[in-house]
């Protein structure tokens, strides 16, 4: 199962490295919820048929599965019709309808105000920290500085759990370098604020 995890990573992160706009995160997203509850499914029955029902795993996994689904259904916001349209300028940011030939402006599919080109957005690719230190932007990096602390403090109470719960020890693998790879994006964000408070204001 770590194998098949790390296999998957790395096959991941080439398709997000050449450009992972947030129309086709949130199909990813939707694709590993449908997965996760599945998997919870199973080890839900087998829990159950077993007489050794884990409650503290239920909590976990059910936490989980619900942030995946609001992030699997949630409304795009306006930066993210951008993003869409920054990364994929062939078709429209809000639609996806194809803008080939299109002087208007406007997308005629949805009436989408077509943005001007080029802008600076933020990308998913910045979380590859294996292909470069240096982040190049993001629109909150103070709010994304939480984040990465918050997810990574919860990997660490995940490991820790399944290294005092669990009678297989290397189950503990996989959320422990999740906590790593957190760890690791929180330092470099956190070096990139301190880049953005020494540069001078434009």
């Amino acid at each position: 199962m770590v194998i098949a995890f790390m296999a998957g990573v790395l096959a991941m992160s080439r398709r997000v490295r050449s450009g992972w706009s947030p129309r086709q995160q949130q199909r990813f997203r939707r694709g590993a919820l449908y997965c996760a509850l599945a998997i919870f499914g199973l080890l839900g029955i087998a829990q159950v048929f077993s007489h050794k029902v884990q409650w503290p795993f239920f909590a976990c996994w059910g936490l989980l599965i619900l942030i995946a689904a609001y992030a699997a259904f949630r409304k795009p916001s306006a930066t993210d019709l951008i993003k869409n349209y920054v990364q994929d300028s062939r078709h429209c940011g809000q639609c996806g309808y194809d803008l080939t030939g299109n002087v208007s402006g406007v997308c005629p599919e949805c009436g989408w105000v077509i943005p001007a080109m080029p802008m600076q957005v933020e990308t998913f690719a910045w979380v590859q920290w294996w292909y470069g230190w240096d982040i190049r932007y993001l629109e909150n990096w103070r709010r994304t500085l939480l984040s990465m602390l918050v997810i990574a403090t919860l990997f660490v109470a995940l490991t820790i759990w399944f290294l005092l719960g669990l009678r297989t020890p290397i189950m503990t693998v996989i959320p422990a370098l999740m906590t790593v790879h957190f760890a690791i994006n929180g330092v470099r964000v956190f070096a990139y604020g301190r880049r953005q408070r020494q540069s001078p204001p434009q």
